[in-house]
């Protein structure tokens, strides 16, 4: 009221003083009086307007008494405020592994803290009065605004954002006052970034277990303590028969056999106990089937993180075909066993009776030994050569003959040096030695002064024990002045035959070459030739080609006897060719004269042609009376040739050897038949010839399966006649120019070996008892090769290293030194080439010994394929190898180290379908006599490189010094 009074009379004042301002001077501050005379006439009136509500209000004391009590009630709100405050200003602060922002309705951070802002670059400073487009970037701006708009419009939001390397959990919230009205926002942003990487790590964790699990090769599941499946592969359904949902309704008990249970039961009562990690044993489940299936049980606990057992997993395996190839296999050793036992008896006998024939071979040796040093005391030149005519042996008497020493002659080519003039073409004269075995003629040579000779030259052909050639053996004799002497006897001897000539039988003089020397009349007229055409000729002139050698033979051994003539008839009847080539019947009588040195040798010859056709019908009628004396005595020297082939097969050393002597026994029990020996293979798939003889083409293949042969399909001989119309084999020739052919499986203890075959272009020779002497052969031929068989794969082992195939280090041993001695005989060398894998040790200890055994395996076979077949690889202990190479120079051993390095970086190594990568070698190089004089130093000069390669880095080839 006072109030509204006061108002009435200050604008009535205004107004008076306005009214009375009529002077322009005054009429700026009479405006303002008037303005302000109005406010105040409406403030009057507005204040009238509101008393009769002023009068309604209580007393000022009453509301001070009100407001007292609000204060009051008020004092511990605000004190749980001021503390909430704090708190809230601590945890905004102290916010670990994130930030808390407080922002108002512009967007604008009233509030900022928490210990994540430095991670990311922030401080308080930089958000507290700042919108979030100035803060941060575009992209982020983007990604929060539309959640800081929800968060004002009332509507909590989560966002996972990225920023600054670090993935942020942002929830927003609305922030309301006390009315319920929403003047902020809050911001919680957590750091998630370990949380996110370690799911992600757990989801690919889990996916590379699923993918382990569905895609095993071997049964697994997880068990419930109660032994209930909870849960199983694949493997494991196709193991038992089962479908993974019939599987999760069994329990363990339910496909054990029940003789295993119990065991099993034990052992998870061991593992429950803490007493073991886990159990591993081989049982049998019982498939859906009611089969039974062996399988490798691995059984193991998982626990809680208090050590509270929760689950078992399970891992099986399934081993029935190894259990039944292990049966299998088990009876194959006991059958082998026994088999061992019956051979070693064998071979016991076989051993004594070789040992008796290597002491009479070793006595022979000494014997031949002792001979050979009497050959420097022979006056006739003794020379032996090789097969190029390098000559390796010149006597004392070569030298006195010739006039070279032998340290001139040695390693010369002998033609070259003696510059040899042969009767014939040397290539000819080679093609009869070789045939033949010997040869002899007459020769010219040259001295060392240039002046020639007459030689009688007689060479004999040395082989092997397989029958090939090795050198050639020459003795030759000085005949030069025999020559001499021989012209005058021709001379003579023409003289001699004008007195001869009235004699109707032959009469041939021959000189100890055999030459004819002197032809008379009555030889021109039964051989149809004139004496000049035959005089000096050899006497194979006038004997057929067939009885030639044999001739030559009987006349060299009758100028051996004491006797000085033979009679007409002594020597039975032979053979003479007429210059026409027909042959005649002849008696002959032979006399020897010696002049000095020489021989002259006289044949008185008389044609028995008649005399011969009359014998002939009397041979004819006693061949009746006397065949089956015949018959018999070929029974006998059947078992006797028999009996020398069996024994001689059983003396063989090697199935080689076997093979090669196989033609020359069997030959004689069949003459006038071709026939092989074949052998089946190794695989079984193959039979091959190892030994024919007679005709070479035998009308049959020399290879082909064992189903092409009606005897190995049968099991007994099969005869095919072309008389009587029989099933011929598929490996005979449909031409085939035979008429008989006999087939006979070579069985030993019920396994077919190979089969003998033989083949007559003549009817009738096979009868009942050739046949059932085929069949003996066979039998006897089949257990000397089994035999041999047994032997060779028991020294193999001895041998051979079970693991790489190659030689073992006893074998190495005994081989160097017997290449040294070689070597050194012939002023050779010999290599050898030490060689490591690299870090070998580490390969084992990362992919495991097996593994380690297969890297092995791998090597030895490359080393296998790359080397000669005269080289010698041995395992000499570990990862280390040896090889050996004969007649290899220092820079030639380096070469192949070298190639060997290099090539076994190309290897594809596996193991279990895994690559295992490359491997790398260090190799030593050692040379005989270079670095060492024996085995034990050259081994040891090339070690010492090989520890010189691995110490200046490996893979690296370094030669001995």
């Amino acid at each position: 009221m006072l109030l509204s009074t006061l108002s009435v009379a200050c604008g009535t004042i205004h107004i008076l003083e306005v009214s009375t301002l009529w002077h322009p001077s005054y009429w700026l501050s009479g405006i303002c009086l008037a303005i302000a005379a109005i406010i105040l006439a409406c403030t009057a009136v507005q204040l009238i307007l509101l008393l009769p509500k002023a009068l309604a209000f209580p007393s000022l004391a009453v509301e001070t008494r009100k407001l007292e009590s609000e204060i009051i009630h008020r004092q511990p709100a605000e004190a749980e405020l001021r503390k909430s405050t704090e708190q809230y200003r601590t945890l905004v602060k102290n916010f670990p592994n994130g930030a808390v922002l407080l922002f108002d309705l512009d967007l604008r951070c009233t509030r900022a803290g928490g210990k994540g802002l430095t991670e990311v670059g922030l401080s308080k400073e930089q958000l507290e009065g700042k919108t979030i487009w100035e803060t941060f970037p575009p992209e982020t701006c983007a990604a929060l605004e539309p959640n800081y708009r929800a968060a004002l419009a009332g509507e909590a939001t989560i966002l996972e954002l990225a920023y600054a390397d670090c993935i942020y959990q942002i929830h927003t919230l609305p922030v309301k006052n006390e009315q319920g009205e929403i003047y902020a926002g809050i911001v919680i942003a957590q750091d998630i970034t370990t949380r996110k990487r370690m799911e992600e790590t757990l989801q690919e964790s889990g996916q590379i277990f699923r993918a382990t699990f569905n895609q095993a090769t071997v049964g697994m599941a997880h068990m419930s303590l109660d032994g209930k499946w909870m849960l199983a592969n694949p493997k494991l359904c196709e193991i038992l028969g089962y479908t993974a949902a019939e599987i999760l309704q069994l329990k363990f008990q339910n496909i054990t056999h029940p003789d295993d249970i119990d065991i099993i039961l034990e052992g998870i009562r061991q593992i429950l106990a803490g007493k073991a990690c886990n159990y591993l044993i081989e049982t049998r489940y019982i498939r859906k089937d009611d089969s039974h299936a062996w399988v490798n049980l691995n059984l193991s606990l998982i626990r809680t993180a208090t050590g509270e057992p929760k689950y078992f997993v399970v891992i099986i395996e399934d081993i029935s075909s190894r259990k039944q190839a292990f049966a299998g296999m088990q009876k194959a050793k006991d059958d082998l066993e026994n088999r061992v036992v019956q051979r070693t008896k064998e071979l016991k006998h076989a051993n004594e009776k070789l040992e008796y024939q290597l002491f009479e071979r070793d006595r022979a040796d000494k014997k031949l030994q002792d001979q050979a040093e009497l050959l420097d005391l022979a006056h006739d030149a003794i020379v032996t050569l090789d097969l190029k005519n390098i000559i390796t042996f010149w006597n004392r008497g070569a030298e006195e003959m010739y006039g070279w020493t032998k340290a001139e002659a040695l390693g010369k080519e002998i033609n070259t040096l003696l510059r040899t003039q042969f009767p014939k073409p040397q290539a000819k004269i080679n093609e009869f030695l070789l045939q033949h075995g010997y040869w002899q003629g007459e020769l010219i040579d040259s001295k060392k002064d240039g002046s020639s000779i007459a030689i009688a030259s007689r060479w004999t052909v040395k082989r092997d024990l397989r029958g090939r050639p090795i050198e050639v053996l020459k003795i030759n004799t000085d005949i030069t002045e025999r020559k001499k002497v021989q012209e005058a006897l021709i001379a003579s001897s023409i003289r001699l035959a004008a007195i001869l000539d009235i004699a109707s039988d032959a009469i041939i003089s021959i000189n100890q070459t055999q030459q004819i020397t002197l032809f008379n009349q009555g030889a021109e007229r039964i051989f149809g030739y004139n004496a000049l055409e035959v005089l000096n000729q050899p006497l194979s002139l006038l004997l057929p080609e067939r009885c030639a050698s044999a001739h030559y033979q009987h006349i060299a051994e009758y100028s051996k006897s004491s006797g000085l003539a033979r009679k007409m008839g002594e020597r039975g009847k032979i053979f003479g060719r007429r210059k026409n080539g027909t042959e005649f019947p002849a008696e002959a009588s032979i006399s020897q004269l010696e002049l000095e040195d020489e021989k002259i040798f006289t044949v008185i010859l008389r044609d028995i042609t008649e005399q011969v056709q009359t014998e002939e019908a009397l041979r004819a009628a006693n061949e009746k009376l006397t065949s089956w004396v015949n018959e018999l005595e070929q029974r006998n020297s059947e078992i006797v040739l028999l009996a020398e082939m069996s024994d001689i097969l059983q003396a063989c050393l090697t199935i080689e050897e076997a093979h090669s002597a196989i033609a020359r026994l069997v030959q004689p029990l069949f003459p006038d038949v071709s026939g092989a020996v074949f052998v089946i293979s190794s695989s079984q798939t193959l039979v091959e010839a190892v030994a024919t003889w007679g005709d070479e083409t035998l009308d049959t293949h020399k290879l082909f399966t064992p189903n092409e042969c009606w005897a190995l399909r049968r099991g007994h001989s099969h005869f095919v006649s072309s008389d009587r119309g029989s099933l011929p084999c598929k490996h005979i020739h449909p031409d085939s120019s035979s008429s008989d052919f006999l087939c006979v499986p070579m069985m030993a203890q019920g396994e077919a070996l190979g089969v003998l075959y033989l083949c007559s272009q003549h009817q009738g020779l096979f009868t009942e008892a050739k046949q059932q002497l085929a069949v003996t052969v066979a039998e006897h031929i089949a257990l000397a090769l089994a035999n041999l068989k047994l032997h060779e794969a028991l020294k193999q082992q001895s041998i051979r290293d079970s693991l790489t195939g190659l030689f073992n280090r006893r074998y190495l041993e005994e081989s160097l030194e017997r290449e040294i001695h070689r070597a050194a005989r012939q002023n050779q060398s010999v290599g050898v080439i030490m060689l490591d894998v690299d870090h070998f040790k580490r390969f084992n200890d990362t992919f495991g010994h097996e593994a380690g055994d297969s890297v092995l395996r791998e090597l030895g076979m490359f080393i296998n394929k790359h080397v000669r077949g005269s080289d010698i690889a041995c395992r000499y202990g570990g990862e280390e190898f040896t090889l050996i190479l004969p007649e290899a120079s220092l820079e030639i051993t380096s070469q192949r180290a070298e190639q060997i390095r290099e090539g076994v970086k190309h290897l594809n190594l596996l193991h279990r379908r895994q690559s295992l990568g490359c491997i790398t070698l260090s190799l030593g190089v050692a040379v005989f006599p270079d670095h060492g004089t024996t085995g034990g130093a050259v081994i040891e000069a090339a070690d010492a490189a090989l520890y010189r390669a691995k110490q200046e880095g490996r893979d690296r080839v370094n030669v001995s010094r």
